[in-house]
């Protein structure tokens, strides 16, 4: 049954039954003066005539049948759609960050394979200035030097701080790659201001640029360049090396 079905059918009721109650009211008697049957006191002296008055003419009742009123059809409430909830957009993926690619990177170049302990390294022939033996007697310590500076060495009238490559370069929890055995070599790097001991020297290899994983964004390795696929070695940016050793210096002095 539907909506106007159900609000007409109350009242068709009501409608119903009025009808029927206007269906019980009885017809109006006949206007006649005629006796159909004998009646005794016809023979009776007629009384003086009294006019009687004249009977009502009583009009049967017009039976109105009421048409159901049928209410307006409910006009149908335009759908209004849903708003569409905004879907969160997801941020655009972060780039990473650039390769941190030197100058003498951008071309081919050359670098000299040296190991520390049980870790090959690799250093351009651009920033090294010379390669030395260490020295018979060693280098001189410094008073109050750092645990990672073995002492300074004398060369072409510098003085070269010596630093233990080591200590800077493995981490503290792959101590099996640590050197076990005294530095045979110093490489002199930069100006000629710092000397990494090495134990070994190696080849001098042939780089193009995409031979090597350049390192991305700061980290806590300043000194690394990138790696080298090829030879599964670390390439040192000798530049940072050296400004790293000089920051930590003057914090050494300052403390």
């Amino acid at each position: 049954m539907s909506v106007e079905e159900k609000l007409l059918a109350p009242q068709q009721a009501l409608w119903n039954y009025l009808d029927a109650l206007l269906r019980e009211i009885p017809p109006s008697l006949p206007e006649t003066d005629e006796i159909q049957d004998w009646d005794p006191a016809a023979l009776e002296p007629a009384a003086p005539t009294v006019e009687a008055p004249p009977r009502p003419v009583v009009e049967r009742p017009r039976i109105i049948r009421r048409q159901p009123v049928v209410a307006p059809a409910p006009r149908p409430v335009p759908e209004v759609p849903e708003p569409i909830a905004e879907q969160a957009v997801a941020p655009p993926p972060a780039e990473p960050p650039a390769a941190l690619q030197p100058e003498w990177g951008q071309a081919e170049f050359q670098a000299l394979l040296f190991s520390v302990g049980g870790l090959t390294l690799a250093v351009p022939l651009v920033t090294l200035n010379s390669v030395v033996p260490w020295p018979e007697h060693g280098v001189t310590p410094m008073p109050n030097q750092p645990a990672w500076c073995f002492g300074l060495l004398h060369y072409r009238e510098r003085n070269v701080r010596v630093v233990d490559t080591g200590t800077l370069v493995i981490p503290p929890d792959r101590e099996e790659l640590r050197p076990t055995e005294p530095p045979e070599h110093i490489l002199i790097v930069g100006d000629g201001s710092w000397g990494l001991a090495c134990s070994a020297i190696g080849n001098v290899v042939r780089l193009a640029p995409d031979d090597v994983r350049w390192r991305r964004g700061g980290g806590r390795r300043p000194w690394l360049a990138g790696t080298v696929l090829g030879h599964l070695c670390a390439l040192l940016d000798t530049d940072a090396f050296a400004r790293m050793l000089a920051d930590a210096g003057r914090a050494g002095a300052r403390s």
